[in-house]
């Protein structure tokens, strides 16, 4: 029996400034797909780019395609930047993801980035092999690194992402699962 976890698919985005009369530190918008499991423990993968408004509607809606039943996006992009055209390409593909507006309430990108130690420390977020340079590379640089798109994106998962909810019945059904699946193979 292969091994199946029980996961919701949560993405944040941390855009790139797509108004070219405004200046940002990075020119790079990070990208966090993350795999709650029933335990709340994140698993995750990360993505660095460059993308402009068009490219970025786009990436919402692969996103929506692979399955994430949210999708974060610093409010002030999303209105600013891509909202109208947006709500026009959900009509026009007949696909409408679940865009959850995110607020940093005016506080700072360094004090946000903070805020995932405890989640690390409790052991509470995995990298998913081969996904996370990025990440990691921004992380040992903080708070001196060059680009933070990533890290801030990740931080902004501590606003939507949910554990799995598990019925008694799902719950009795995995250990059933587990049990059967030791009888027929011991070494697992």
């Amino acid at each position: 029996f292969p091994v199946t976890i029980i996961t919701r698919k949560f993405a944040t985005i941390d855009p790139q400034f797509l108004r070219p009369e405004k200046k940002r530190k990075s020119d790079f918008t990070g990208v966090i797909r993350n795999y709650v499991d029933k335990q709340n423990k994140w698993n995750i993968k990360t993505q660095q780019m460059k993308v402009n408004s068009k490219g970025l509607i786009d990436l919402l809606f692969t996103l929506y395609d692979e399955g994430f039943e949210a999708i974060g996006l610093e409010k002030g992009a999303y209105h600013e930047a891509i909202m109208p055209f947006f709500k026009d390409e959900c009509d026009i593909r007949g696909k409408y993801p679940n865009i959850v507006e995110l607020d940093h309430k005016e506080t700072a990108k360094e004090i946000r980035i903070k805020g995932l130690v405890p989640k690390y420390e409790s052991r509470g977020v995995f990298h998913i092999k081969g996904f996370c340079d990025i990440l990691e590379r921004q992380l040992e640089r903080f708070p001196k690194s060059k680009y933070d798109d990533v890290m801030d994106a990740e931080a902004y998962q501590l606003q939507i992402a949910q554990p799995p909810f598990i019925s008694e019945e799902s719950e009795q059904a995995e250990r059933l699962r587990l049990r059967l699946q030791k009888q027929t193979n011991p070494t697992v």
